[in-house]
């Protein structure tokens, strides 16, 4: 099975786990490009979660206010991509711990 979430990255499947896959542009060897494995997981809701953690880690965000839009960008277009048929993206666990300053 091999899902696209979006031009960059998918989540696949063999016969033993669930694999997130990013896209790479072609070069000399690969003048196709080719999806390259990232992470290799045990079900179906972890990879979509792991996707989703992956995807806030490596946000452009400098702030927390943007932190936080891009993690809800991130559970959005995951949600959207899969029809609204998955309970939820577990972001929950990928929230910052960090205290605002009391003015």
């Amino acid at each position: 099975m091999h899902l696209k979430i979006d031009d960059d990255w998918a989540i696949a499947s063999d016969e033993h786990c669930w694999i997130i896959q990013k896209y790479e542009q072609p070069t000399d060897s690969y003048p196709e490009g080719r999806w390259r494995n990232k992470a290799f997981l045990t079900s179906f809701e972890s990879a979509i979660n792991s996707l989703a953690k992956r995807l806030i880690r490596l946000s452009d965000a400098t702030t927390f206010i943007g932190a936080i839009k891009d993690a809800q960008e991130v559970k959005s277009h995951l949600t959207e991509v899969f029809d609204g048929n998955i309970k939820e993206v577990n972001i929950e666990q990928c929230k910052l711990n960090m205290t605002l300053p009391r003015h």
